[in-house]
């Protein structure tokens, strides 16, 4: 599967529904292409409502498309100034409290009344060739919404030093 996910090896997704089209064309009961790249590539049972309306060029796309948060508003960076403070235990010890989020859409960041919800990031061994994949295909495709860099440059500003680890651990 991890081929599969790789940037140079996309197939435009397009080709690969009309091949699935092609092979399963006598068979009335069989799935969507778009719902059994749901329920193989992410585990789901149902096509969430992001793929009912949307097109996407490739896998990469796909993953990238499930992952955003279901409220995104793209930010403007030129007039940007991102003042991080120094790690996560600095913010946890100037109280704001720091919950993990079950959602499973990493780049749903969320900060509410005090609280910074930071979904759980399993990292596995191909948790960095997949967040290189998304991040040169976002910067390709997508340089005004780059949700992945976004969140890349967040987690590396929360991580200073071993305090900072151990607070996101506990």
């Amino acid at each position: 599967m991890r081929d599969l996910k790789l940037l140079e090896n996309q197939v435009p997704f397009f080709i690969l529904e009309v091949l699935y089209n092609i092979a399963f064309e006598d068979n009335e009961n069989m799935q969507s292409f778009m719902r059994l790249t749901c329920e193989c590539v992410i585990g789901l049972g149902k096509m969430p409502q992001q793929f009912q309306k949307t097109k996407v060029l490739h896998l990469v796309d796909f993953l990238r498309t499930y992952y955003l948060p279901p409220e995104r508003k793209a930010i403007c960076h030129e007039d940007m100034y991102w003042d991080f403070p120094d790690g996560i235990s600095e913010l946890y010890e100037s109280g704001v409290i720091l919950k993990v989020d079950k959602n499973d859409k990493f780049l749903d960041i969320r900060f509410e009344k005090g609280v910074l919800y930071i979904p759980e990031l399993m990292l596995g061994n191909n948790t960095e060739s997949q967040l290189r994949n998304l991040i040169a295909f976002e910067q390709c495709h997508y340089p005004w919404e780059s949700f992945v860099v976004d969140y890349v440059l967040f987690l590396d500003s929360l991580i200073y030093d071993r305090r900072d680890v151990q607070v996101l651990i506990n």
